[in-house]
């Protein structure tokens, strides 16, 4: 288990499931690939705590989870929001990437595990 300092957040998502965050992963991997993701670690811990969908991943070799979020700075053109989309590693509880994107949401064909109530 890392030490409290090699973690950047841990919490839970709508299925109580305990999910981690590493500085190894967050520096080394969503930071370098996706810098627009600097400086958003609340972004990401939101997105795990309070996502509009969870899909799994039709690739089983990549026991994947994908959590997908309106963005708070998104703005609507046409069809296509901004959203996060975080993959969390079911077999360690761990994220394995984040990045935003503006098109449809939509989990390709990965089966949905979760969708957000509607508030009425």
């Amino acid at each position: 288990m890392p030490s409290d300092k090699d973690i950047v957040f841990i919490t839970s998502d709508p299925l109580n499931n305990v999910i981690t965050l590493s500085k190894d992963v967050w520096e080394k991997h969503i930071i370098v690939g996706h810098e627009d993701m600097k400086g958003r670690e609340s972004e990401v811990q939101r997105c795990i705590e309070d996502p509009l969908i969870i899909a799994g991943d039709k690739e089983p070799k990549y026991p994947t989870n994908n959590y997908y979020r309106i963005t708070e700075d998104t703005t609507i053109h046409n069809t296509d929001v901004r959203y996060t989309k975080v993959s969390v590693n079911i077999s360690t509880s761990s994220i394995k990437s984040a990045f935003t994107n503006v098109k449809k949401i939509h989990p390709d064909d990965n089966p949905i595990i979760w969708i957000k109530p509607k508030i009425s």
